[in-house]
């Protein structure tokens, strides 16, 4: 399940790590414990329509990153074709000129107050869960740093262990790792979605 709810590339960046230094079981342990701890309904996908402003450039940064799909865009009322754009985590992308009506061709988003309509998918409207997991993975990588050697688990939150887990994490460390999850998501915070 590795790195689908938030970027390898923005926790390296959050936790001041370069990808390598990441362990996918590090992520998959992390969204693991927030499942166990706040519930399915923190790493679902939630569908956002926001109206920004045109900035004159090719780029328009969404309010409530990560942007996992665009399903439309809209600029000056006129729909874009998906063809048109792109998207990052974090911005909508035009990659080829627009029309915004039938005389007038553009390669950025025109300057203006909210004629720039979006509607994507996010799985973390907040940035919260993609938070949590840099700041989990931040902690299993001071851990490791610390402690030398490889970071070992199990998944200790289900009392299961299979031959992926890995051995369990001192009683400080995990302790450490719950008090940053809850205090991030509380246990009652996304029930109400």
């Amino acid at each position: 399940m590795a790195w689908e709810i938030v970027s390898a590339d923005y926790v390296a960046d959050m936790c001041g790590l370069t990808v390598q230094e990441l362990d996918d079981r590090w992520y998959d342990f992390a969204v693991d414990l927030i499942r166990r701890r706040v519930g399915e309904s923190a790493v679902q996908p939630v569908q956002v329509t926001e109206k920004l402003n045109g900035n004159g450039t090719r780029y328009i940064r969404v309010s409530r990153p990560p942007i996992d799909f665009v399903s439309q865009l809209k600029v000056e009322d006129a729909v874009i074709p998906s063809n048109l754009y792109t998207n990052t985590e974090l911005y909508v992308v035009l990659v080829d000129k627009i029309a915004v009506n039938p005389h007038v061709e553009m390669d950025v988003f025109p300057v203006g107050i909210a004629n720039v309509e979006v509607t994507y998918t996010t799985k973390d409207p907040d940035n919260v869960v993609a938070n949590a997991i840099a700041l989990v993975i931040r902690e299993l990588a001071t851990i490791k740093k610390t402690q030398g050697g490889l970071v070992r688990f199990q998944t200790f939150v289900s009392g299961e262990r299979n031959e992926n887990d890995l051995r369990a994490l001192s009683p400080a460390a995990h302790k450490r790792v719950i008090q940053i999850v809850e205090s991030l998501l509380p246990r009652g915070k996304f029930n109400a979605r």
